[in-house]
């Protein structure tokens, strides 16, 4: 069982890590992989599988743009989501 769980933990990464490539900057990966890394390490096994990787990536990616604009003017718009199951964002 545990077993499992590292199995796919390790392909989510893996998945991440490929969006990761294609959707940031290439002088923002290394940075942005810390925070990815940082930002997932404490979730649970359930919060990791009750959304897509492309849903976690998004979340991520949101949360990670947000933290960028720390010493600007912060507007923050945040959308119900469109679906019943679906998360709110940013």
């Amino acid at each position: 069982m545990q077993d499992d769980i590292s199995q796919r933990q390790t392909l989510l990464l893996a998945q991440l890590e490929r969006m990761l490539s294609v959707q940031i900057p290439s002088e923002e990966q290394p940075l942005f992989r810390s925070f990815l890394s940082a930002y997932f390490e404490t979730a649970s096994h359930a919060a990791l599988n009750a959304r897509t990787p492309e849903q976690l990536f998004q979340m991520a990616r949101d949360h990670w743009q947000l933290a960028c604009r720390r010493d600007q003017d912060l507007l923050i718009e945040i959308c119900p989501p469109a679906r019943a199951g679906e998360m709110a964002c940013l």
